[in-house]
């Protein structure tokens, strides 16, 4: 990849960046904290999206970013754009990709590289370059895993470890569960014991059931023939109370009728004494209705006349109010001349309003300009100070970085003391462990099983020959047969070769296809028939290696503690080295006889003291930015003109007077145009008064005539209420028998002589169901005894009837129980082989996990990249020119470097040829992870930490470097300057990344 051009809009410190790269060695230079290394974060966000927060990402007040690459693979300009919900990527010019997680899946396969493959390759952070040569051999090879990626499988075997932990916390609980077993076997026979008991007892209380359910069954007839008695005597005891209480009724009746007959005998008499009054009573009444209705028509004209007389002298007297109140005016009473007023008086408000508004505005106008000069007067006093705090502030990052590197390179030395420890402490315990074993008859023994395993190694290999030989032939034999199939429904054409085919020719072929078959099924039992006896000489090979195979692991494990050993007493003296070399590294992190500690305090300190004015500085500096102060001057100019001498308590005094006097004018209208209505309508009302005079005249008459008639009627109301009692009472009677008046009274003497008729009859009936009674000698107490003794039997058989219940529930339960008991076991025993299961399990994962440890799969791919990484780093070391022929990393991952003149370790070079080494073993590591050939390298701040010496050594390497054709340093140091092909300078400016190119 050759990285052309970035742009980037509100990322971070850049406002708006534009920078075109070249091939060759490009050059960034700043100060610290100008924005340089945010480039890269730029280019890192275009290929890759990193999840990071949005807002720490953006340019403080800003809304959005947006971040456009343009980049080169295989001759292919690409161009990827970011913008918050809007990425794409284009190859020459056409979309190809729309969406964040499209167009980076798409880079990725552009670029052949993930983002972890790009950070730990093309892009070469602060400090890395001299970190692979100032560490152990053993940070070192943890520090190459890292980058190669190889450390992931130490997580995995450390995430192992808990998956493990969870199955044997499994087994722990289930082991726990089963410690159960032996109680639940004993609990299972006590209740099969007390099941047997339950029966023997259910079989009791069946025979005692069956003796008291015959006796209730006898006494239940007898008390059934008692019922039937009792059944017909309370049948005849309740018709005899019906015949008794219809002897009662039909007595009553007899009386009612009597009494019926007097009193018709007495109304009729009344009503015949009484009639004549009554009839002129009537009369008298009808008129009196006449009159009445003709009243309540005329009473409505009557009481309309009197409300308009009041009406009449309400409005008189409002009238004279009003004039007396119209006449206190001095404007007159013309309505034209008045409105003429109202309208001048309201143009003189809206006047005083206008120069109220001028006056506020032009307070404010003078606001602004105040706090324009009070603010120019704060930039004034405070610039130098603005000025000093970025310098610090710049300082303080540069001092938080050099404080990283010390505390990291203490960390380091502490580690390396606790390391030295360790080591030590092993060495004694392998010497020991080593000087108690027999070496020599261990080796003997092994040398046997060597031999042994050798011809195992020919038998194995002879095995698979055949079983590829036999997989071989049953793929001929399927062929053949296929062909043989093939060629019996042939029709002039061969199914093989396509060729022209008759009668004679397939005959042939059959024959021959046949031939070869019989011959390869002879050959496939051949080779079945040897695989047979190379399987059984395999298994005696077995029998014989798995009694020794113990004494070859014991003589590995020896040998391998003696290499531990060797690589031990190694290692410490490279971690002494290593202790001197920090300790000398130590030494530098001094500045003006400060520590780097004390000094970063002061700078905190001052940054502290100065923060008030630089924040007072940037507040005048945001206030002045946005505000005009000609356009504030010429707005102040005018609204002078338009308030000339006025203040804002004239204008008040002005408007309060003018709308006292607006609100009388409007008053004195709203006053006549009511009394010219209150006329209108009293006319109106004299008028309507006139119309009704006539009904009012023609009510009075009629008033008098409805007293008189009313008097009459009084008189004669005694005789009429006594009449239309009598005929009443009649009415009702005659309604109640439902007969006419006249044949009434015949009527009721009818009914009545019925009703001693059937009087005479009942009689009758009640002497003969009194005989009947005395015939049924039905005693009660003899009854309630029988009832008595059968409820005991029942109650008995009910209760007996309950045990049964509650003993088969009983055995219900306790089955039920059993059950339960026994399917618990069943689950315990499933446990049981759960366990087995689990301790199976465990074991695998043991061994899995041992496959992902140090000494596993991470050993084989340590041993597999070494080599590449040794290759790759000395085509990068021939380019710089020393005096050496190669590089050698041990198996432990120490550096040796090789000259004519023999082999020294790399703490013996210059300190600018440790950093070639180191440079060339980085350059090595990024082929191996991106392929052979690097288009671009990134290195950002390769010199810090570094002396004048080493960076001007480094300057010299990399001046030499040819095979990559895009190089970009991020610096602040100058010496890189001098090698560039472009030179890109930033600065920072009021905040804002500023970016030129030479």
């Amino acid at each position: 990849m050759i990285i052309r051009e970035i742009k980037m809009k509100n990322f971070k410190s850049h406002v708006n960046s534009r920078i075109t790269f070249k091939e060759g060695i490009s050059v960034i230079v700043g100060h610290n904290g100008s924005g340089k290394s945010s480039i890269f974060d730029a280019v890192h966000y275009a290929l890759f999206r990193p999840r990071l927060r949005y807002e720490d990402l953006v340019t403080r007040g800003r809304k959005n970013l947006s971040v456009e690459l343009t980049f080169e693979v295989g001759g292919k300009i690409y161009r990827v754009v970011r913008e918050r919900g809007n990425e794409r990527l284009y190859a020459n010019d056409e979309l190809i990709a729309k969406g964040s997680n499209e167009v980076t899946r798409e880079i990725k396969n552009i670029l052949g590289i993930d983002e972890k493959t790009f950070t730990n390759s093309i892009y070469i952070k602060q400090g890395e370059i001299a970190e692979l040569i100032h560490t152990s051999p053993a940070e070192r090879e943890r520090t190459i895993a890292k980058l190669l990626g190889i450390g992931e499988y130490q997580k995995s075997w450390e995430t192992m470890r808990e998956v493990i932990n969870n199955f044997e916390g499994r087994l722990s609980l289930i082991e726990g569960e089963l410690k159960n077993k032996e109680k639940i076997e004993k609990d299972i026979m006590e209740k099969s014991e007390e099941l047997e008991g339950l029966k023997v007892k259910l079989e009791k209380l069946g025979e005692e059931f069956n003796n008291l359910n015959k006796k209730l069954i006898d006494k239940k007839k007898e008390l059934e023939d008692w019922d039937e008695i009792r059944v017909k005597f309370i049948k005849f005891t309740s018709k005899l109370e019906k015949y008794e209480s219809d002897l009662k009724g039909i007595e009553n009746e007899i009386k009612k009728y009597e009494d019926d007959l007097q009193t018709i005998s007495n109304v009729s008499l009344t009503i015949e004494e009484n009639k004549e009054k009554y009839n002129q009573y009537l009369s008298i009444k009808e008129e009196l209705e006449n009159v009445k209705k003709s009243l309540n028509e005329l009473k409505g004209s009557v009481d309309k006349y009197n409300k308009l007389i009041g009406q009449k002298e309400n409005i008189k007297n409002t009238i004279n109010k009003l004039e007396t109140k119209i006449s206190n005016f001095k404007y007159g009473e013309d309505l034209e001349y008045l409105n003429s007023i109202l309208e001048s008086l309201n143009k003189k408000i809206k006047k005083f309003e206008e120069i109220k508004e001028a006056i506020r505005n032009l307070k404010q106008i003078n606001e602004k300009l105040d706090g324009v000069e009070r603010h120019k007067q704060i930039i004034s006093e405070n610039k130098k100070s603005y000025e000093k705090y970025l310098k610090l502030e710049d300082e303080k990052n540069d001092l938080e970085k050099m404080t990283a590197a010390y505390t990291t390179l203490k960390e380091k030395y502490n580690n390396l003391i606790d390391n030295l420890k360790n080591l030590d402490k092993k060495k004694n315990e392998l010497l020991d462990e080593i000087s108690r074993s027999n070496i020599k008859e261990i080796e003997k023994k092994v040398k046997e099983i060597n031999n042994l395993e050798k011809q195992m190694d020919e038998l194995l290999e002879e095995k698979n020959k055949i079983q590829e030989s036999i997989g071989e032939v049953k793929s001929k034999i399927n062929a053949l047969k296929k062909a043989l199939s093939e060629i019996e429904k042939v029709r002039g054409r061969c199914p093989v070769c396509s060729s022209e085919i008759d009668e004679k020719k397939k005959k042939e072929l059959k024959e021959e296809y046949s031939k070869n078959l019989k011959e390869e099924e002879e050959r496939l039992k051949d080779l079945n028939k040897r695989l047979l006896e190379c399987s059984k000489e395999i298994e005696e090979l077995n029998n014989k290696l798995s009694h020794r195979r113990e004494l070859k692991e014991k003589l590995g494990t020896l040998e391998e503690k003696i290499n531990q050993l060797n690589g031990i007493m190694d290692e410490i003296k490279k971690k002494e080295n290593e202790k001197k070399v920090i300790e000398e590294e130590l030494s530098k992190f001094v500045i003006d006889g400060k520590s780097i500690e004390d000094r970063y305090e002061e700078v905190k300190n001052e940054l502290n003291n100065l923060k008030n004015t630089y924040t007072k500085y940037l507040t005048a500096y945001e206030y002045l930015k946005d505000i005009d102060e000609n356009k504030l001057i010429e707005e102040r100019n005018r609204l002078e003109g338009i308030i000339g001498d006025y203040d804002i308590d004239t204008c008040n005094s002005s408007i309060e007077n003018t709308k006292s006097e607006i609100d009388k004018i409007k008053e004195l209208i709203r006053l006549i145009e009511e009394r010219k209505k209150l006329k209108e309508d009293l006319k109106d009302i004299e008028n309507k008064i006139l119309a009704l005079l006539g009904h009012v005249g023609e009510y009075k008459e009629k008033e008098t005539k409805f007293k008189a008639l009313e008097r009459k009627l009084k008189e004669i109301e005694v005789v009429y209420e006594k009449y239309r009692d009598a005929l009443a009472i009649l009415q009702n009677l005659s309604h109640i028998y439902k007969v006419d008046m006249g044949e009434l009274k015949n009527h009721v003497e009818n009914l009545l002589n019925e009703k001693l008729k059937e009087k005479s009859e009942i009689l009758e009936r009640i002497e003969v169901l009194n005989n009947k009674l005395r015939n049924l000698n039905y005693d009660e107490k003899i009854h309630n005894k029988i009832k008595n003794d059968f409820k005991e039997l029942e109650d008995g058989v009910r209760d007996k009837e309950k045990e049964l219940v509650e003993c088969k529930t009983n055995i219900e339960n306790v089955n039920q129980q059993l059950e339960e008991l026994n399917n618990y076991l069943n689950k315990l025993k499933e446990k049981e082989r759960e366990r087995e299961r689990l301790l199976k399990f465990i074991e695998y994962l043991d061994k899995v996990r041992d496959v992902f440890s140090r000494d596993g799969f991470q050993r084989y791919l340590r041993e597999k990249y070494k080599p590449l990484i040794q290759k790759y780093t000395n085509e990068a070391f021939e380019e710089f020119d020393l005096p050496y022929t190669h590089i050698e990393l041990t198996h432990d991952f120490d550096i040796k470097v090789h000259s004519p003149n023999g082999t020294l370790n790399v703490g013996n070079l210059s300190g600018g040829e440790q950093i070639a080494v180191a440079l060339a073993l980085r350059l090595g590591i990024a082929k191996v992870l991106i392929g052979s050939r690097i288009e671009c390298i990134i290195l950002d701040e390769p010199t810090v930490y570094l002396d004048e010496e080493r960076r001007k050594k480094l300057v010299d390497i990399f001046k030499s470097i040819r095979t990559i054709p895009q190089m970009i340093l991020i610096t602040h140091h100058p010496e890189l300057e001098q090698i560039a092909d472009t030179l890109i300078t930033v600065r920072k400016e009021g905040g804002v990344s500023k970016v030129s190119i030479n």
